[in-house]
């Protein structure tokens, strides 16, 4: 499609339109990343395993600047994500800790927070973040939400004391 260096750029997608906006992208020759998992869910009458998407209404897609444009025109995506005034670009080591970290059987790790408090600058010290530095959000029994640094993202995941360290 063009010819200048390509990055992963984050698209806006409408609400809940992030697989059809992938498939439609997908047909027509886009390179797209949409993290997802599986998860049990319960009803009144029986459990399924759904899959849902990690982060809702954003969708990867590795483009360059005449690709970028292009992929605009799908019915389901809105807009580019910016970051200071441009397209938001996404490094290839983090696109690549998205995808070890779907590919794991749950998207959480199992984390124990029970010493941390929200504010606490943190460094995750194993699991797919190893290494990250994080911020804590919030937590609620064993559960602790981080806003991942370098990702710009907030996570909600599982941790034991003994795989974060304080900054």
């Amino acid at each position: 499609m063009g010819n200048t260096k390509k990055q992963w750029l984050v698209l806006y997608t409408k609400s809940r339109s992030e697989k059809k906006a992938k498939e439609y992208l997908e047909k027509r020759g886009f390179e797209c990343f949409l993290p997802t998992y599986k998860t049990l869910r319960q009803w009144s009458d029986r459990k399924k395993k759904v899959e849902l998407v990690l982060i809702p209404s954003y969708l990867f897609v590795h483009v360059d600047e005449a690709e970028r444009r292009m992929a605009l025109e799908c019915p389901y995506t809105v807009q580019y994500i910016y970051w200071q005034g441009k397209p938001a670009i996404v490094r290839d080591n983090e696109i690549d800790s998205l995808k070890r970290l779907v590919s794991e059987k749950s998207p959480e790790e199992e984390i124990e927070t029970f010493h941390f408090e929200p504010g606490d600058e943190v460094v995750i010290e194993r699991g797919n973040f190893a290494g990250r530095d994080a911020k804590v959000l919030e937590q609620k029994g064993k559960k602790v939400q981080v806003l991942l640094k370098e990702l710009g993202l907030v996570v909600r995941v599982k941790i034991d004391t003994d795989a974060i360290s304080k900054s």
